[in-house]
């Protein structure tokens, strides 16, 4: 009779044990999805026809003003490269791939991107006219247009992106002499934090 009774506690202790813990993990998992949808709701310009309407929040890691960042891993060599896409949502583009997200920072009302390549130069789109060598274009938005630029290789894709994050204006550095002092600085403390 006292062995009986110890099991009809044990699995008793054990059931109750089982329903808090499901309290717990249905709690979070609650919370996780509110916070995501608040965060797809907030962002104003996210364009939701590319997800066909349903935007699912793991891809969408951060949003604010017209820009969102969203995964973006692909495969080289049958290996995954993990990385994030910076789009702008307004004028409805991706203008920079980084691997890393301590490389992007706002400072008074510019976010300032540090990208570097992330995968060979054949994994680039690259385009060719006639007969002619191999392009890689690029898009950015310049003066009130998102423009084409096309370049000889990844390795001359300007690696310094300084953007106004009301209206989505880009100035394109590719080197530290071509910058301000300020501006430089906040490149620098980006490129040393990776």
């Amino acid at each position: 009779m006292v062995k009986m009774k110890l099991k009809y506690k044990t699995i008793v202790y054990l059931v109750i044990i089982v329903i808090i813990v499901s309290a717990i993990f249905t709690y979070i998992i609650i919370n996780y999805i509110k916070k995501n949808q608040e965060r797809v709701t907030s962002c104003k310009y996210l364009n939701n026809d590319r997800y066909n309407e349903i935007i699912d929040p793991i891809y969408l890691i951060d949003c604010f003003n017209i820009f969102s960042i969203e995964t973006a891993d692909f495969f080289e060599d049958g290996k995954k490269i993990n990385a994030y896409i910076i789009r702008d949502n307004k004028n409805n583009y991706g203008f920079a791939i980084i691997k890393d997200l301590k490389q992007y920072k706002i400072v008074n009302d510019y976010l300032y991107v540090y990208e570097t390549l992330i995968a060979r130069s054949e994994s680039y789109t690259r385009v060719k006219y006639n007969q002619g060598d191999w392009q890689y274009p690029r898009e950015y938005y310049i003066n009130g247009n998102i423009q084409k630029i096309l370049y000889k290789s990844p390795n001359d894709f300007p690696q310094y992106l300084k953007v106004e994050i009301s209206s989505g204006e880009i100035i394109l550095y590719n080197n530290y002499s071509s910058m301000p002092e300020e501006i430089k600085q906040i490149f620098q403390e980006l490129e040393n934090s990776i």
